[in-house]
């Protein structure tokens, strides 16, 4: 999805959607994540995870941790000019309220998101650095953020999908949601990446 317009694809899709209600015909999408797509939608749904969701898991999963270590400090960066990052920013920053968790907030947007100096210096005290976008560019704000000595989890969302072969040398823990990982010890999980790198000699992700 980094590859294009992810707001065309999505206005696209929700148009198909709105059409197959219409005339009631089963729709289903694998990336269009975007609330609106399927809103209201009898006919149609989608097998990844809506944007305010991912929001949502991601501030009960850092509840979890804050149970578990009280002092644990926690960051946020997202990108502003992006409705996939800032759709699940939005959530995720009512639930952290909803649940009364407090952390630093960061972001930037299409003109900056190639420097992330300014970002990895506010961030570098955090224990945990939530940030929903796509590895393509959590790539860059993690190699920053590494070299200032950051030792937080980066925990990102669904588009981290791939980020293992672009932080070979980091060594901080990395965690993400994803409703399919290639890396899972689960038997069913590992019979199918088994049988598909089988027959296309590649490992297969969430799409």
């Amino acid at each position: 999805k980094a590859a294009y317009n992810l707001a065309k694809e999505e206005e696209f899709l929700a148009a198909n959607a709105k059409k197959a209600n219409v005339d009631g015909i089963f729709c289903m999408t694998p990336s269009g994540s975007a609330d609106p797509v399927i809103k209201d939608m009898k006919y149609s749904f989608r097998l990844c995870f809506g944007d305010p969701d991912q929001g949502t898991i991601a501030a009960g999963e850092i509840k979890k941790m804050k149970d578990s270590n009280a002092d644990l400090v926690v960051g946020a960066l997202y990108d502003e000019s992006d409705t996939y990052s800032s759709g699940i920013y939005e959530a995720f920053k009512a639930e952290m309220a909803a649940l009364q968790i407090s952390y630093t907030e960061q972001k930037f947007d299409a003109e900056n998101k190639v420097d992330f100096s300014t970002q990895a210096e506010a961030l570098k005290g955090c224990d945990i650095i939530f940030m929903p976008f796509y590895y393509t560019e959590a790539d860059l704000f993690i190699t920053k953020a590494v070299e200032k000595q950051s030792d937080a989890i980066f925990f990102g969302c669904d588009g981290f999908d791939g980020i293992a072969s672009y932080v070979e040398d980091v060594t901080n823990k990395i965690m993400y949601i994803t409703p399919f990982d290639a890396a899972s010890e689960e038997a069913n999980v590992q019979e199918f990446v088994a049988a598909y790198k089988a027959e296309y000699n590649a490992t297969p992700d969430q799409f």
